[in-house]
C-alpha cells in the first residue's frame, strides 16, 4: 500500500483527536498519543494486540461491522470501552476502511472521541446497524421482514430489536421509535 503506517503516524501524531489504526483483522498498528491520553493504554500496549483489548463486543454488531468495512463503507457507533485499570468509558467512534483506488481495504482507521452523554439523543447510542433496524421498526415491518430487507438472520434481528428497547428504555417499537426520535442517515 502506497500510503504506509509510518506515514500515517507522523501525520495523527499531531492532531488532538484519538485515532488508531488496525488492519484487516482487527489488530492494532498504530495509535496516536491522543488515543493513548484517551484509553489509558500506551501504543506499545495495542500494537499487536486486538482493537478487542478494549472491550466486549456484541458478536453480531461484530459481524455486521466486519461486513460493512470489508466492503469499503465507512461504520460509525457509540461504544462502552474499558480503560487500561477498568474503567469504562463511552466513546463514539468512526471506522474508514483505507485501500488503493479500486482495491479492497487493507488498513482500517479509527477516529474516536468520548460520547457526549449530557448532549445526545437515545438514537445517539445506537450502532449503524441498530438504526437501520429502528428505521424499519418505525416503518411497521416484522423482525421476519427486517431480516429480509438487511440479509440478516431472524434471531439477529430480534437481538438487535432487544438492544434498540434496552439503549432507549423503550417497551414496544412504538415507544421506541418515538423515544429515539428521527434515525439519523448517512
Amino acid at each position: 500500500m502506497a500510503t504506509n503506517i509510518e506515514t500515517l503516524g507522523a501525520i495523527f501524531d499531531l492532531s488532538d483527536v484519538a485515532v488508531a489504526v488496525t488492519d484487516m483483522s482487527g489488530e492494532v498498528c498504530y495509535a496516536n498519543p491522543a488515543f493513548e491520553r484517551l484509553t489509558g493504554y500506551a501504543a506499545e500496549d495495542l500494537v499487536g494486540n486486538s482493537i478487542e483489548l478494549l472491550g466486549d463486543f456484541d458478536l453480531a454488531e461484530l459481524d455486521a461491522f466486519w461486513s460493512t468495512v470489508r466492503r469499503g463503507r465507512s461504520w460509525e457507533a457509540t461504544y462502552p470501552i474499558r480503560k487500561k485499570g477498568g474503567n469504562e468509558l463511552l466513546i463514539t467512534v468512526a471506522i474508514n476502511p483505507v485501500s488503493e483506488p479500486g482495491g479492497t481495504p487493507e488498513l482500517l482507521v479509527g477516529i474516536a472521541r468520548p460520547a457526549a452523554r449530557g448532549r445526545e439523543t437515545p438514537a445517539a447510542t445506537l450502532t449503524r446497524r441498530e438504526l437501520d433496524v429502528l428505521e424499519l421498526m418505525a416503518k411497521g415491518l416484522s423482525n421476519r421482514a427486517i431480516a429480509d430487507e438487511l440479509g440478516l438472520s431472524h434471531r439477529t434481528v430480534g437481538h438487535h430489536v432487544s438492544r434498540v428497547h434496552r439503549k432507549v428504555d423503550a417497551p414496544n417499537r412504538l415507544v421506541a421509535a418515538m423515544r429515539a426520535g428521527r434515525p439519523r442517515r448517512d
